[in-house]
């Protein structure tokens, strides 16, 4: 086995190391990029997002009847 020196990429997730402030960090920007590639959005703007840090989803944000449901059917919603 040869030694390829420290990992920067594992498994497409990126690993930022700071030693002198001994911080270390990962960051998903690649995978992130090839989603919004993927529904043509990769030249779109970032914003905020309405939720906040750890809120919970209700049952009232499912959809609510077969109309709403055959619209979610052919969003990938794990991807969006």
């Amino acid at each position: 086995m040869t030694h390829l020196g420290e990992a920067t990429y594992v498994l497409g997730i990126e690993i930022i190391r700071n030693r002198e402030r001994g911080l270390l960090g990962l960051s998903q920007r690649g995978y992130i990029e090839k989603v919004l590639k993927r529904f043509n959005m990769a030249d779109c703007a970032g914003g905020s997002v309405p939720m906040t840090k750890g809120e919970k989803m209700s049952q009232s944000q499912v959809p609510q009847n077969d109309i709403e449901r055959r619209d979610m059917q052919d969003k990938p919603y794990a991807s969006l």
